[in-house]
This record gives C-alpha cells, structure tokens and sequence, in this order.
C-alpha cells in the first residue's frame, strides 16, 4: 500500500506513453531540466510512480540512469526505442520539444532522461 506522504517522483503519462511502459517497451521518460525534475528530484534510486494521467492507474519502479544534456545529443545517444517505440528521431525530437516546452536549438535546451526499473510484475498499482 503507497502513502500519499510517500517520497517519489511523479510522472504523469499520456495513455500511448502509459502502455509503452507498461508492455516493457519504453525505458526512457525525457522531460525538460528544470526546477521540478533537477537534480535533487530525479536522483538514483528514487522511488518512482508513473500513472496514467493524474487520477488513472501506476506502475511503480525506481529511478535507474540519468542522462542530462542538450536534446538533440540526448536523443541521439539513448536513440528511439526506448523513448517511443517505433517513431523517427526526427519525430522524436518533435514531440519532445512540443511535450516538456524546449527549442533543440536554444542554448538552453537542456533536457533529463531518466531509466525507470519497473517493480516485479510491472509494478501495476491502483
């Protein structure tokens, strides 16, 4: 049974990212690295829910490897597959940029990736 005073970090998904996940086929969630996924939030190990929307189901895990950098390199280094399963780089890097609010080519187009080791038996909670 989880606590809401439970410490994790909270990813909301969307219902393509949420089943990607959860069929095993998504190891990597990109967000933009800002204030609420720094440093001190996405740290190794971290108790980590996903859930489908706010209210929907979780799966549960833990923070594994971290990669911060510009989004273009980011992308290129984890590739596709595990960021979304069957999509173009270039479609990739669009709906990044469109999701977490970055321009690959600003300066500043900082994003996280983050691993999530999904809990035995998918980790599937209501």
């Amino acid at each position: 049974m989880r606590t809401a005073g439970q410490d994790r970090l909270f990813v909301p998904l969307s219902a393509e990212a949420f089943g990607w996940w959860k069929s095993g086929r998504k190891r990597w969630e990109v967000r933009k690295d800002a204030k609420r996924w720094g440093k001190q939030h996405v740290r190794d190990g971290r108790r980590v829910e996903l859930r489908l929307g706010y209210s929907g189901p979780s799966l549960w895990g833990a923070v594994g490897c971290i990669v911060r950098g510009q989004l273009p390199a980011v992308v290129m280094m984890l590739g596709t597959d595990g960021i979304a399963p069957g999509v173009t780089r270039d479609v990739v890097q669009d709906v990044i940029q469109r999701a977490v609010g970055v321009d690959a080519c600003a300066e500043d187009a900082r994003v996280v990736a983050f691993g999530v080791i999904l809990d035995p038996g998918r980790g599937v909670g209501e």
